[in-house]
C-alpha cells in the first residue's frame, strides 16, 4: 500500500466486534481498499469521557462508514453506520420524524414527539427477561407491564392487573375483581356542609 492516504468515508462491514481493549472499537473489512491491513477502528461516539459515555456497538455484518486519522489506513475510525437496501430497518419506523428508537436484539427504547399521541416507551423481549417487560409513558398515564401482569397509573387513579385478577383505586374508591366476582369499597361520602 505504500504511503497512499485515503480521504474521506468509505462504506465497511463489521467482521468482528468483540474488542479485546473495550474501547468500542469494531475490525472492518473496506472493499474499496484492497490489501488493507485489518486494524481495529476506534468509534467516533457523540459523549465520552472518563466514567461517561454513549457506548453501542454494531453486530457482526453490519454496514459502518469508515475513515482513516489523517488519511492512514493502518488508523481507521468507525464513524456511523447505515442500512443498505437488502437491511431490515428496526420494527415499527412508521412514526416517521416524530418517532426516535434505539433498538439492540432484545431491547427497544421509543421516543414519539407526535401531539397529544407521543410518549416513551421501554420494551424487553425474551430471551433477555424471562417475561416481556415494558414502561409506557403518554397522554393516557404511566404503565407497566410484565407478562400478563400490568400496573396502570393515570389522572383516574392506580389500576393493578395481575392475570385474571384486578384491582383498582381511584377518587370513587377500591375495587377488586376476580373472575366475575367484583367488590366495591366506595369512598367515604363527605358532607359539603
Amino acid at each position: 500500500m505504500g504511503n497512499a492516504t485515503f480521504f474521506g468515508k468509505y462504506r465497511g462491514r463489521v467482521i468482528d466486534n468483540l474488542d479485546p481493549l473495550l474501547l468500542g472499537r469494531v475490525l472492518v473489512d473496506v472493499p474499496q481498499i484492497p490489501g488493507a491491513l485489518l486494524n481495529w477502528a476506534l468509534p467516533c461516539v457523540p459523549y465520552a469521557g472518563p466514567n461517561v459515555g454513549f457506548y453501542a456497538i454494531p453486530p457482526i455484518g453490519a454496514h459502518v462508514w469508515v475513515e482513516f486519522e489523517a488519511g492512514d489506513p493502518t488508523f481507521p475510525i468507525w464513524t456511523g453506520c447505515f442500512w443498505s437496501a437488502a437491511d431490515a430497518l428496526p420494527a415499527d419506523v412508521s412514526g416517521g420524524p416524530n418517532a426516535k428508537l434505539f433498538q439492540s436484539d432484545y431491547a427497544r427504547l421509543t421516543l414519539d414527539d407526535t401531539p397529544e399521541l407521543g410518549g416513551i416507551t421501554l420494551r424487553v423481549d425474551t430471551p433477555a427477561v424471562e417475561q416481556p417487560l415494558s414502561i409506557t409513558l403518554d397522554s393516557g398515564g404511566i404503565s407497566l407491564t410484565c407478562g400478563d401482569s400490568s400496573i396502570t397509573l393515570d389522572g383516574m387513579g392506580v389500576r393493578l392487573s395481575v392475570t385474571k385478577t384486578v384491582l383498582a383505586v381511584s377518587g370513587q374508591g377500591v375495587s377488586v375483581t376476580v373472575d366475575d366476582s367484583v367488590v366495591t369499597i366506595p369512598a367515604p361520602h363527605t358532607d359539603p356542609a
